[in-house]
């Protein structure tokens, strides 16, 4: 036997083999006499486990309501009398107990007893037991052991009958003799049956266990990486922080080399300036004291006659002495300032170590536009930690990727600039148009509101290049479709023509008369799905027509059932909604309605709060908000005005001339042409702020955007569509 499963065999609190082994609710099995001395320790009805150390609770019976764990209890009785085969004495006889028989020969498979040499030729003789199944217990039949002793169901009570049932009452098994006598009311369940069913139960468990088990290892090794990644980090800022520290010293030995080096300056030159001055004076001193000797000796010890002969020279000697000034030259003191009070401060504020939390951390866009192909795009990471508090250190691992949605572009990589005070600036230079997915992680996991998706907008302000020109008679409104078909009404023909996306011609649709399906001056067109509305507006009606021409209604003109017929119709569009937006020119209103023709609100020009006059034309961005194109309603006034779904006036922008069209990109740029004696096509980002003039050439009337950015524009006087 292995020590692995010799280990497994002793119970883990007397570190012996396994006595009547019972399992705790925690799946861990002790002897039944080692669980009732530590319930005896803990607190009343619980064990500690020593393994797990989890409390299990237990019943009111204790450790006796445990089930006995039977296959470890089995290999324990195995493993003992193996162990007892090894010795000299073998295996007691279970039959007769008399030692001096010998050991066991022999194992009864029917009476699971071990026979000594005697007991067994009693059975091999004796005509009730010659049917018992017995095996020598040497070699290959001593191998086969375990698979023989192996529990054959035999009822405890009933000795002749066999376990094949159990009572989910009484918690038991039972024989065919124990349900006539203690289950009669009980409904025990057939062992198979109930076999089975845990069987499948268990099944059921293992799968969900396993499937557990992979998700609780992925968050093992999840963790792993994520403590080698704090280890790691730990290392990197630790270098970081003795680097800091290590230049600081280089600072302040340099400082103080410095500063020794000017004070030993100042006080050296002090000094040989003071000696100078001392060597002087001692030499006047030794003048002086010279006379004064000469003097004293003069009036002691010489002549008259020799007195009147020094009478000039000693006179003038000292005179000079004396009259030489005592200019002493001090000097001031050296002053030092090691202000360490100040200096102590910096210290104790000088860096930061503080704790980020990536999902608390958040990013916002710097300019108010979405981004523009091939520009560069800015947003600002706010660091913050578990708290949601600002971090006010920099240092971090912030990372950004712009992906575009096809695979085979290329994934944008953003700079990132580092500020120190917890924010951090990132540039993205998209390369392709279309949506984008934006991720922004701090060391690898994603910061709030990452990933998410961006749309990358053309750069509408490169509309240079012409790559298609449709000839058509006074081209006036333009509108497309999704698959690419352009639609163009003519003011010259009085009908609709449409392209394919090519150029190719593919359909005129109408004629002049007032008919169903005839024109007169139709204006703006609108297409959604298979039908298109047009603007009739000599006629003050809407049509709506498939987008193969046939005729299927027609609204909005007086007779109709409408309060307020339309006065010349000339915008049109649909929102999100499927509602039809008609710009009213000659009421000065906008007039909504349902696709059936069925009026809904008007948003009233007339009124002061939202005021314009004669709107052109109409449009809706991605919020579904309604901008409506007009002439100023005063001097110095935006010519665009812009609502709600519902009517409620928000803002206004544009240009100062009367505008004839706009349409609004799906990525919130409004491009619109205006009236004036320089026709032109502007266009504006979503909050309308001017991005700038892309087109003055022409004689430009209304433009149109497809879903990739290019830009149709029609020329009136030059009979022509252009598709930039």
């Amino acid at each position: 036997m292995s020590t692995e499963q010799s280990a497994m065999q002793v119970c883990r609190i007397c570190t012996k083999p396994f006595s009547d082994p019972r399992t705790i609710s925690c799946l861990h099995s002790f002897c039944r006499v080692c669980l009732e001395e530590e319930l005896a320790k803990g607190p009343g009805g619980t064990i500690t486990c020593p393994t797990c150390q989890r409390r299990v609770p237990l019943t009111e019976r204790g450790v006796a309501a445990l089930p006995k764990n039977l296959h470890l209890a089995f290999q324990v009785e195995v493993a003992g009398y193996s162990a007892a085969m090894e010795t000299t004495s073998g295996i007691k006889c279970s039959s007769c107990s008399v030692e001096s028989n010998g050991p066991s020969k022999a194992f009864c498979c029917t009476c699971r007893e071990f026979l000594c040499q005697f007991c067994w030729d009693y059975h091999k003789a004796n005509r009730r037991l010659q049917g018992h199944d017995t095996v020598p217990l040497c070699g290959d039949t001593f191998k086969r052991l375990p698979s023989l002793m192996k529990p054959n169901n035999q009822c405890s009570v009933h000795r002749d009958e066999t376990i094949n049932f159990y009572c989910s009452v009484c918690e038991s098994f039972a024989c065919q003799d124990c349900l006539l006598t203690e289950h009669l009311d009980h409904s025990p369940v057939s062992l198979p049956a109930m076999a089975s069913e845990h069987r499948e139960e268990l099944q059921i468990m293992l799968a969900s266990a396993l499937k557990s088990m992979d998700q609780v290892r992925e968050g093992v090794v999840t963790l792993e990486e994520r403590v080698k990644h704090m280890e790691e980090m730990g290392s990197k800022f630790a270098l970081t922080i003795e680097g800091a520290f290590e230049e600081l010293h280089r600072a302040l030995d340099e400082r103080r080399g410095k500063l020794l080096e000017r004070v030993e300056s100042l006080i050296n030159s002090k000094v040989t300036s003071l000696f100078a001055q001392r060597e002087e004076l001692c030499k006047m001193e030794m003048g002086l004291a010279a006379g004064c000797d000469m003097a004293s000796q003069v009036l002691q010890t010489h002549s008259d006659y020799e007195v009147v002969a020094l009478k000039r020279l000693l006179p003038l000697e000292m005179g000079s002495l004396m009259a030489t000034p005592l200019d002493l030259k001090l000097h001031s003191d050296v002053i030092v300032n090691v202000d360490l009070g100040s200096l102590a401060k910096c210290i104790t504020q000088f860096g930061m170590v503080d704790n980020c939390c990536p999902a608390h951390s958040s990013w916002n866009q710097v300019q108010t536009s979405p981004p523009v192909v091939h520009s560069p795009y800015h947003m600002v990471v706010q660091s913050r930690d578990s708290k949601g508090e600002k971090v006010a250190s920099g240092g971090l691992g912030v990372r950004a990727e712009l992906k575009p949605k096809m695979e085979d572009q290329p994934c944008i990589v953003g700079e990132v600039e580092d500020h120190k005070d917890g924010t951090y600036t990132i540039t993205l230079t998209p390369l392709t148009t279309g949506h984008h997915q934006l991720c922004i992680t701090i060391y690898g996991h994603h910061i709030l509101n990452s990933p998410c998706y961006i749309h990358v907008a053309k750069n509408y302000t490169c509309w240079k290049s012409v790559e298609m020109t449709i000839a058509v008679e006074q081209p006036l409104f333009v509108a497309l479709d999704n698959s690419g078909n352009i639609y163009v009404t003519s003011g010259g023909k009085f009908s609709i023509h449409v392209f394919e996306a090519s150029g190719r011609a593919k359909l005129t649709v109408g004629e002049w008369g007032s008919g169903n399906g005839q024109f007169n001056n139709p204006r703006g067109i609108a297409v959604k799905g298979d039908v298109m509305y047009i603007a009739d507006y000599s006629n003050n009606r809407v049509q709506k027509l498939t987008t193969g021409g046939t005729f299927l209604l027609a609204f909005g003109h007086k007779g109709s059932g409408v309060l307020c017929p339309l006065k010349g119709p000339l915008g049109i569009c649909v929102d999100l909604e499927e509602r039809v937006i008609v710009s009213d020119y000659g009421n000065h209103m906008v007039q909504l309605y349902s696709r059936s023709g069925v009026h809904l609100h008007t948003i009233d020009g007339n009124s002061n709060v939202s005021r314009f006059v004669c709107p052109c034309t109409v449009a809706v961005d991605p919020q579904g908000n309604i901008h409506v194109g007009a002439k100023p309603n005063a001097q110095n006034a935006p010519a665009i005005t812009v609502f709600t779904p519902n009517g409620a006036h928000l803002r206004s922008y544009g240009a100062l001339r009367s505008v004839t069209s706009i349409d609004v990109h799906g990525a919130g740029h409004s491009v619109l042409c205006e009236y004036g004696k320089t026709n032109g096509v502007q266009i504006f980002d979503p909050s309308g702020g001017k991005l700038g003039i892309v087109l003055t050439e022409g004689s430009v009337f209304a433009v149109a955007i497809d879903g990739h950015g290019g830009l149709y524009v029609t020329m009136h006087v030059a009979n022509k569509v252009v598709k930039y």
